[in-house]
């Protein structure tokens, strides 16, 4: 969650809650495989991080609709909308509406189906995404992006008990990309990171980075526009 992010946070009046458990990041750096450092950034007070586990992120939103007495509808897939105003199900069923946000991930159904989209192109590289134990030699509030060849290990505090981590690479990587994670293979491109690496448990999501292009961020349902005239 980075600064625009954070505000919408604020704007829905789930900040605070959303990030409580989560330490704040003051700085980034890009190392190598020896441990230089290559790059360093320091986050001021308007340019603000945190990487909250998911799931706080979500219970904050839950009980803010909920305390607003706003239905919450589970086992209720979106596929379509239309601009006037409808949301449809894949049960058939419609649901009418003043504002329909898709957000439904970056392959869209919903926003796809109002022609919004304008093309994809998949990257010719994905990461592995997963939480770890924290430990005492995690940085307690640095993010720090490791690079050993064409592989780069992303770390970050994410809570009391957790640390972030995303194996990032090229497609072609096979072993690099297999889920559960090929302990061996990473330890052997990032030795000096090999406490972490075994702390690295079954579970993990690897997705291949996509860039999506929009014709339009919105489609508004047409509106008749009434000119009145003053008579003589």
């Amino acid at each position: 969650l980075w600064e625009n992010g954070l505000r919408v946070l604020l704007a829905a009046g789930v900040e605070a809650a959303a990030i409580a458990a989560a330490p704040r990041i003051t700085d980034w750096e890009v190392r190598d495989v020896d441990g230089r450092t290559l790059m360093h950034r320091a986050f001021g007070a308007e340019d603000r991080l945190f990487i909250p586990v998911r799931a706080k992120v979500y219970d904050a939103l839950v009980e803010r609709a909920r305390s607003l007495e706003v239905e919450i509808l589970t086992s209720s897939t979106a596929v379509a909308a239309r601009p006037e105003g409808v949301l449809l199900l894949d049960d058939g069923s419609e649901r009418k509406a003043d504002l329909v946000v898709a957000a439904d991930g970056h392959r869209s159904r919903v926003r796809d189906s109002l022609g919004l989209t304008k093309t994809y192109r998949a990257k010719p590289e994905g990461c592995t995404r997963l939480l770890v134990r924290r430990d005492n030699e995690d940085p307690p509030t640095t993010a720090v992006e490791h690079w050993s060849g064409h592989r780069r290990i992303l770390t970050c505090p994410s809570g009391p008990q957790e640390t972030y981590v995303c194996l990032a690479l090229p497609t072609a990587d096979e072993r690099g990309r297999a889920v559960p994670v090929d302990k061996q293979s990473w330890t052997e491109s990032f030795p000096h990171m090999e406490r972490l690496i075994e702390r690295i448990g079954d579970s993990g999501r690897w997705d291949v980075l996509s860039y999506v292009a929009l014709r339009s961020w919105s489609s508004i349902r047409s509106r008749l526009r009434i000119r009145i005239r003053r008579l003589p």
